[in-house]
């Protein structure tokens, strides 16, 4: 989700930051900015050595230099009580944001430095985070409230400061309490990392603590570091510049969504459907999160209306269920349905745009959406006699509840011992019709300014096609399987082609009255001449005509005329055999 202009935060993160599952895992690159002004971890160390008159060397790990002036300097930990303790150190707004963040989602909070400024930033702005723990006294990580000072703080007793290479050595491994409760925090939580860099040497312990598969994140300015792909962290850009401004703009961007209220979704969404679809990635994003809620759905509904609003719903997860095999029984399933039914079914003006949408996303529609249609139809049958037909067609012939495919998986000719006669009940099955809906467009190139209006042009309306319960191939594995017996079954299998193909015409009729079907095919068994017929039965119908010729290499005529169809079957008696 676009929260900003610099920042887009995964949708996974979002939905657990509103659900609850979210811990916001604090580093010490939170504390760097003034008014904080506090080092960094290697920078603390540089401190302790000036402030003790030790050499420090850059290349060493910093942790193992600590631990080194530990063991001969026992005021180490006092110094790092002073300079993190410094009455002049400020929470900045960073602290700001992440305590509003965690108090609007309710968010945990784990943090490895020894400052308490985002606590204290929370009591100034009046928001409760919760307890307060501190190592080595620490909750369950898969079951905790409150703020975690996972390597101590600065108000507690010196000595547990979790600060030179022997204490980590401990907490991470030998006593190992920290990586306990580290392990099912990642096993139980979604975590996101603030103020930690790809060398950060807290990282580094942390990662013999990270379990594989847990959601982690981290908000960086270098998500391109091959560091963050070995410890399964995901990176979360934005951009370094004015001191990582662009950081606490999205914590405070995203806090202020978190925020608000139900009214507020509604009345934000209203403004924006008011218009036309946004171009604008926060707007846009939004708007897509929003209809997720019953409210920000209900502020949807409430204004779009139209093609271009049509297209837009046909993206959202949301409105895609309505497409998905069995019941829904959410509350914006319900108000997607309603939206669709009473704008693109109920109104004849735009009943065809609803067809359309079918003819995309279908020809599977849950149970809740055909009853909501059905519903529907006397209503529109009132306003257009045309229209409801139409859907009345569609409803009986065209979608389906079923997730499969036109099915052929019922005829598999291998392995199969039966012929002739036997296989009449399979040509019935197979010969049944089935209406296939498609977009119709303009065969004229659009004149847009851009491919999104192009793609936003209202169709030209939709069209329906023949498709039969088998495929061609296996139909004509069929007709010759059949073609064993031909003295026993052509009659019967030319009643029941003749049934399949006033069927197929009574559903296009049905669909379709104004259509015209006036054309003749001949088919004769050793004759090459042009086969016509209507190009929406084309395909199909000269299928099952050519293979009736072949089943008994006599002349068969099958005439499409719009009072009907008429087929005949001329024997070698001279007698014509029809039904």
């Amino acid at each position: 989700m676009q929260i900003t202009a610099d920042v887009a935060v995964p949708n996974d993160l979002v939905q657990a930051a509103r659900s609850g599952r979210l811990v916001l895992f604090i580093g010490a690159g939170a504390s760097r900015n003034a008014p904080s002004s506090l080092p960094l971890f290697n920078g603390l160390a540089k401190s302790v050595a000036a402030a003790l008159g030790e050499p420090y060397a850059e290349t060493e790990n910093p942790d193992s230099q600590l631990g080194d002036m530990h063991s001969r300097h026992s005021s180490v930990k006092e110094l790092v009580r002073a300079i993190i303790g410094d009455t002049a150190s400020f929470p900045n707004d960073t602290h700001r944001a992440i305590a509003r963040l965690a108090g609007a989602s309710g968010s945990r909070i784990v943090s490895t430095n020894y400052d308490e400024h985002v606590e204290t930033a929370a009591r100034n702005e009046g928001i409760t985070l919760g307890r307060t723990y501190f190592a080595p006294a620490l909750p369950l990580g898969r079951n905790f409230d409150g703020v975690i000072y996972l390597h101590g703080s600065v108000s507690e007793d010196a000595e547990t400061l979790v600060l030179t290479d022997q204490d980590f050595g401990r907490a991470y491994l030998t006593d190992g309490w920290a990586r306990r409760f580290a392990h099912e925090l990642f096993l139980n939580w979604t975590v996101l990392f603030i103020g930690y860099s790809h060398n950060d040497v807290v990282m580094t312990y942390l990662a013999r603590g990270l379990p594989s598969g847990a959601k982690r994140y981290v908000l960086t300015a270098e998500p391109n570091h091959k560091r963050w792909r070995p410890l399964s962290i995901i990176p979360v850009p934005y951009p370094p510049d004015d001191d990582h401004k662009a950081l606490t703009v999205a914590l405070d961007a995203w806090a202020d969504l978190m925020r608000m209220g139900q009214l507020e979704h509604y009345a934000r969404v209203r403004e924006i459907v008011s218009g036309a679809p946004p171009k604008a990635p926060e707007e846009i994003d939004y708007l897509a999160d929003a209809v997720t809620t019953p409210a920000g759905l209900r502020g949807f509904v409430s204004l779009a209306r139209g093609y271009d609003w049509l297209r837009w719903a046909e993206a959202q997860a949301g409105f895609k269920e309505l497409f998905r095999p069995g019941r829904r029984t959410d509350v914006t399933s319900a108000i997607w349905a309603a939206w669709f039914v009473e704008h693109f079914v109920s109104d004849p003006a735009h009943s065809e745009l609803g067809l359309v949408s079918i003819a995309r996303l279908g020809p599977v529609l849950s149970a809740d959406l055909i009853w909501r249609i059905g519903q529907a139809q006397s209503g529109l049958h009132a306003a257009s006699p045309q229209e409801a037909r139409r859907w009345d067609a569609a409803l009986k012939a065209a979608v389906r509840t079923d997730g499969g495919e036109v099915d052929s998986a019922w005829y598999q000719p291998y392995g199969n011992p039966y012929t002739g006669v036997a296989l009449l009940p399979s040509l019935r099955r197979a010969l049944t019709p089935r209406l296939l809906l498609s977009e119709r467009r303009s065969w004229l190139p659009l004149i847009a300014d851009d491919e999104d209006d192009a793609e936003n042009t209202a169709p030209a309306g939709v069209s329906a096609a023949i498709e039969w319960s088998i495929s061609e191939g296996l139909l004509k594995t069929l007709w010759e399987r059949l073609a064993t017996q031909m003295d026993l079954v052509a009659v019967d299998a030319l009643q029941v082609a003749e049934q399949g193909l006033k069927e197929a015409y009574a559903l296009v009729h049905a669909f379709d009255p104004d259509r015209s079907f006036d054309s003749c095919l001949s088919v004769e068994a050793r004759s090459s001449r042009t086969r016509r017929i209507s190009s929406h039965m084309k395909r199909t119908s000269s299928s099952i005509c050519c293979a009736i010729a072949a089943l008994s290499r006599r002349r068969s005529t099958v005439r499409l005329q719009d009072d009907g169809l008429d087929l005949s079957l001329h024997c070698s008696n001279g007698s014509v055999c029809t039904s």
